[in-house]
């Protein structure tokens, strides 16, 4: 799951998460003690299916596939937050760590160039 999703948000250079005016969607893991989790999709579509209920009054927003890479993964490190990828519509899905994901891109992108 988690190379399908670089490998789709690397063609299409960018990734969706929701925000709002207070900030960005977080929540507890459902895998981990004491973690936070920030959702991400490759499709707009997916990420605003979510903005219902208790996330009501958040939209997709667009990140940049750089920004993502270059700056949101090493934030997110430093912060041990984890990153939810391409959740379902019961919030179901893969989490990963910050640093795991940022070198799949490295993998990926270096084998591009």
């Amino acid at each position: 799951m988690a190379e399908q999703f670089v490998k789709a948000s690397i063609q299409q250079k960018r990734v969706w998460g929701l925000s709002s005016k207070n900030g960005w969607v977080l929540c507890d893991s459902a895998f981990f003690e004491d973690s936070e989790v920030i959702p991400f999709w490759t499709d707009e579509d997916e990420a605003s299916q979510h903005c219902s209920g208790e996330w009501q009054g958040f939209e997709p927003e667009e990140i940049s596939l750089d920004d993502f890479v270059s700056v949101w993964l090493s934030d997110l490190a430093e912060d041990d937050v984890l990153l939810g990828l391409e959740w379902d519509d019961v919030l179901s899905g893969i989490e990963i760590e910050a640093q795991e994901l940022a070198d799949l891109y490295a993998k990926h992108l270096s084998t591009r160039h």
